[in-house]
Order: C-alpha cells, then sequence, then structure tokens
C-alpha cells in the first residue's frame, strides 16, 4: 500500500506531465528527457504504485488527487 509522500516531487511531476500532454513523448519533450528515461521513471512509478501499466498508475494519482486533469 502506498502513504502519502511515498511518491517523490519528482516522480508526482512526471504522472502530471504525462497527464497534461497525453502521451509519453510530448510528456518527456516538455521534461527536457529522451522517452526512454522518462518511461524507466514511469518503471519505477509504477512498482511503487504496485501496478502493471502506466494508465493504472494515472489512474491511481488521479483518484488520490496527487495530479489532476487540466481544466483549460
Amino acid at each position: 500500500m502506498v502513504v502519502d509522500g511515498y511518491l517523490t516531487p519528482t516522480e508526482v511531476l512526471r504522472l502530471q506531465q504525462l497527464v497534461d500532454c497525453g502521451t509519453i513523448k510530448k510528456a518527456a519533450e516538455r521534461a527536457c528527457i529522451s522517452e526512454r528515461t522518462f518511461n524507466n521513471q514511469l518503471g519505477w512509478i509504477r512498482a511503487k504504485l504496485g501496478v502493471s501499466s502506466t494508465q493504472e498508475a494515472v489512474l491511481w494519482a488521479l483518484k488520490h488527487g496527487i495530479v489532476r486533469l487540466n481544466s483549460g
């Protein structure tokens, strides 16, 4: 089980960037890192959360108020 504060600020930022940008490629560009690095970071996030997909990680973060949908 994940407790508050378990994700680092950078991990929360990566999830928010993914929500805001919609694709890993665009989110990686925004973060000024390679897609490979972004994917590696998502892998650590998935492992911490105990989920098998990035979609599950994003849904978990949305459900728990860790990230928010961009309202425009």
